[in-house]
């Protein structure tokens, strides 16, 4: 959720996030996906904003800014005291709420941002320690024995969790994706692609995400994803076909590892 991010970056502002999962009051609330019931960095509960903040930080890039709901604004105040945040909606229920219109929240979010620039000089990256402990809750056990198949000598604490301690946060917040987004499948597939799609769009370069290279084709509109079996790549090449207007190729080799190419208007 932070692809592209590095040193050179002023400040990091996080635009319609959603509050971590099993927040009161939080519309969709979830972490990473709906296959996780909660997530601990360092022994601290935490969600996607405390995780994007912290890949930030490890560039020494503060998190300055968040708009969401007010569950998740009042989150993201509470990760980091002083930050700016913008609330566009409140939350009756996971499913219903009550949100302003759109010519209200484009200048709330306008403003938080002008004031969160302006101040990012007075809010410090946020920096986890290291050694950096991950432990993710999953809802379902077979969602855990997957988890455990996908990453290298995980902990498994008990039937629903997994937990692993990484020389950096960096590679523990792969921890933290890695099984969760394979578990996924067409939805991990697709959440990679709308992250990178948008600005990757005009350039020609590969990157990695959730399954692995992301490559743009030199024409602009063709996105490439690997795969990690050949069922996966079916399953979501089939999505493609059925939601992307273009093109879809299925390329298998070794009987392991699939690509999905895109071609055409990506419409994302």
């Amino acid at each position: 959720m932070m692809v592209g991010v590095d040193s050179s970056f002023g400040c990091a502002m996080l635009v319609g996030y959603h509050a971590m999962a099993g927040t009161l009051g939080g519309i969709m609330e979830h972490t990473i996906t709906g296959g996780v019931h909660r997530l601990w960095v360092n022994g601290v509960e935490t969600g996607e904003m405390g995780l994007s903040a912290g890949v930030a930080g490890t560039y020494g890039v503060p998190l300055t800014m968040v708009s969401s709901d007010a569950a998740g604004c009042a989150e993201a105040a509470t990760l980091i005291p002083g930050l700016e945040t913008a609330v566009t909606k409140e939350g009756y229920g996971r499913y219903m709420g009550r949100l302003l219109h759109p010519s209200e929240t484009a200048p709330l979010i306008e403003a938080a941002a002008e004031r969160a620039v302006l101040r990012a000089e007075e809010i410090a990256p946020t920096r986890y320690a290291e050694p950096t402990t991950i432990r993710v809750e999953f809802n379902r056990a077979e969602e855990a024995d997957m988890g455990a198949r996908l990453v290298t000598e995980p902990v498994r604490v008990d039937a629903y969790t997994l937990e692993g301690t990484f020389d950096t946060y960096t590679d523990a917040t792969w921890f933290a994706r890695e099984p969760v987004s394979r578990r996924v499948g067409v939805e991990g597939a697709f959440q990679c692609i709308r992250v990178h799609s948008h600005r990757l769009r005009h350039e020609a370069r590969p990157h990695v995400g959730l399954f692995g290279p992301i490559e743009l084709h030199a024409d602009g509109c063709g996105l490439r994803v690997s795969c990690g079996a050949i069922s996966s790549a079916r399953r979501t090449a089939r999505s493609a076909a059925a939601s992307m207007r273009g093109a879809v190729s299925l390329d298998a080799a070794g009987g392991h590892v699939s690509s999905i190419a895109l071609f055409g208007h990506c419409g994302l």
